[in-house]
């Protein structure tokens, strides 16, 4: 390709280089023709004087004779007249005298001034000489043979012919012009016609190759392109599948465990379970971090902003390590200000997935001491407010080098603080790249050794409204007496997880195996609200919620299901679902969307 674009340029090159040398070339030549044409021009017109002047001189020189009444001023016209003549005469028959003329007297114009006895120049000078003495009184006109009527004819007559000849010459030169503008007109044509044969046309062909060259690596690139989106949606169906598959006996030992907890149990026990709880809660970690990073190479889709607030984000994001860090001894504290209290608009799931990072990396790499979270605002010229979100801990602290690479993909400190640790490295490059889709942003300070500061940077909507929905926790449990809720679930473990959480409700809960028979059960009585799973047998939730949707759009139908990405979100918005619960279900999330859904009827 490098090849062909030098070629071009050299064949461009050369073919402008010709034509430059052509037209410099027909430039100076038609030039030097049309300077000969001007002294063509000068010649005709001062051989034409000359006659005149001939004339004229003979004339003054009888009106001096004949004693004119205004002799002097006669005498004054006939100087003028001998001077211009003499002038004339030397301009005419000295070589190079003429100006912007390089051509010498011509054969024939030489023969005219010098042939014969006596030759014109002679007559010329004679005839000059004899005017001077009569200007100046030696002898009479009438004496003088020179102003007879024949040698002043003869004289005019062959004055007459030097002005023929140059005008034949100008003539003969006009056509020389004329010839040389044909041929210079011909030499365009066959440099053209070179050219293009041997320049354009090679040209063109070497561009057309190589147009055809790029259309065809596009065209492979457009093929690539296209194999990659398969093997993208390949993957995202691979994940989602894995997500349903691995979340749904995840889900069983996370109630199952929630269930083990409510019991009276020995000190030992309670111990293991709690063991359990929290290597339960590291693998959804490292399995939501791994699901995250991969919507990072796809992209992430849209926000999905909501009213909530900060508290609530906090909290749920502190709580879930706060059993981690009492049992290292360290005191994890959120200071607490008016701004928690307060109503935002915002993507809250991402906020807490950020929040929850940063928590989980200081409980991670802090052995003794304390973790602190603050937030503050600072005031914006526009209607959002930048609130940042200060994570401090007096962990290990990290080094420059750590630093620079710390938002890279599967990057730690060092192996040790793999081994140590555990974890992928996947955490803080999903929270940047969260907070750069948020239009935030997040960065370090730290001191090795000694602990570190990380903050987060977020534009945020003040909300004037928010939904004062019941708040729910692990120990109150929301009495449903008299609300009817149908559940659609085909696992078995999974229907066992979700009737031993709704069970002490007091609700009344109905259960179908797929999704043609929960749209029967709603057929044959309209429940308060629905819990969909998605991948069912027969009918699946999406077709099922649509179906329900088109009965009675008033009834909230909550998909409770793995497949919880933000496309899968989407989807769901667009069939109709009212919220999301993902799986493994957690007490307070279900309790929450349902206090939420149901309202002040609760």
């Amino acid at each position: 390709m490098r090849l062909d674009v030098q070629r071009i340029r050299a064949r461009y090159i050369l073919a402008l280089s010709l034509v430059a040398v052509l037209v410099t070339c027909s430039a100076w030549i038609l030039d030097s023709f049309y300077g000969e044409q001007s002294g063509d021009a000068r010649r005709i017109n001062i051989a034409g004087m000359q006659r005149m002047l001939s004339q004229k001189i003979a004339l003054h020189v009888h009106e001096i004779q004949e004693g004119h009444e205004s002799a002097q001023t006669v005498r004054v016209l006939l100087r003028e007249a001998i001077n211009q003549f003499q002038k004339n005469h030397i301009e005419l028959t000295q070589k190079h005298a003429l100006r912007k003329s390089s051509v010498s007297l011509s054969p024939e114009a030489k023969a005219l001034y010098y042939k014969g006895q006596p030759n014109l120049d002679h007559r010329v000078k004679l005839f000059i000489e004899a005017a001077e003495q009569v200007l100046h009184g030696k002898f009479m006109a009438n004496e003088n043979p020179y102003f007879e009527s024949e040698f002043v004819g003869t004289l005019l007559r062959d004055l007459n012919q030097v002005v023929f000849q140059y005008e034949a010459e100008s003539r003969a030169r006009l056509n020389l012009v004329e010839s040389a503008e044909f041929y210079v007109w011909l030499m365009t044509m066959v440099l053209l016609i070179v050219e293009g044969l041997f320049i354009f046309r090679p040209m063109s062909i070497a561009v057309n190759r190589s147009l055809e060259r790029a259309e065809s690596q596009r065209n492979r690139a457009e093929k690539y392109r296209q194999r990659a989106e398969a093997a993208n949606h390949t993957k995202s169906q691979f994940l989602a599948k894995m997500s349903h598959e691995l979340r749904t006996p995840l889900n069983s030992i996370s109630a199952t465990i929630q269930a083990v907890q409510e019991e009276d149990l020995s000190k030992e026990t309670k111990s293991l379970v709690y063991l359990a709880e929290n290597s339960l809660s590291d693998l959804l970690v490292i399995f939501d971090d791994l699901l995250d990073v991969t919507r990072i190479d796809d992209q992430a889709p849209d926000l999905i902003i909501s009213d909530f607030k900060l508290e609530e984000v906090i909290n749920e994001s502190v709580s879930a390590y706060s059993d981690l860090a009492e049992k290292k001894g360290l005191l994890v504290e959120v200071i607490d200000s008016a701004l928690l209290h307060e109503s935002w608009l915002g993507d809250k799931r991402r906020i807490a997935r950020i929040l929850s990072i940063l928590i989980s990396n200081a409980v991670k790499f802090t052995e003794q001491g304390k973790i602190s979270l603050s937030a503050s605002m600072i005031e914006t010229d526009h209607t959002e407010k930048e609130i940042q979100f200060r994570v401090k801990d007096t962990g290990i602290g990290m080094s420059p080098d750590v630093q620079a690479r710390m938002f890279k993909k599967f990057e730690q400190g060092d192996n040790s603080s793999s081994r140590k640790y555990g974890g992928v490295g996947l955490g803080l490059t999903i929270a940047k790249h969260l907070a750069d889709i948020m239009q935030g942003d997040i960065y370090v300070e730290s001191i090795e050794g000694e602990g570190s500061i990380v903050t987060l940077s977020l534009p945020l909507i003040p909300s004037k409204s928010m939904n004062n929905h019941q708040k729910i926790n692990g120990e109150q449990v929301l009495n449903l007496e008299g609300k009817d809720i149908l559940i659609a679930e085909d696992n078995l473990i999974n229907q066992m997880v979700i009737l031993s959480l709704l069970e002490k409700t007091n609700a009344n809960l109905r259960m179908a195996e797929n999704g043609e028979q929960v749209v029967n059960l709603f057929k044959d009585k309209k429940p308060d609200i629905v819990l969909m799973d998605i991948q069912m047998p027969i009918k699946d939730g999406i077709d099922a919620c649509i179906e329900i949707k088109d009965m009675d759009a008033s009834v909230p139908v909550i998909a409770v299901t793995a497949n919880a990405s933000h496309d899968d979100q989407k989807n769901y918005d667009k069939a109709g679902f009212d919220s999301l619960i993902p799986k493994p279900i957690k007490n307070e999330e279900l309790f929450r969307v349902i206090s939420n859904r149901f309202g002040k009827d609760i």
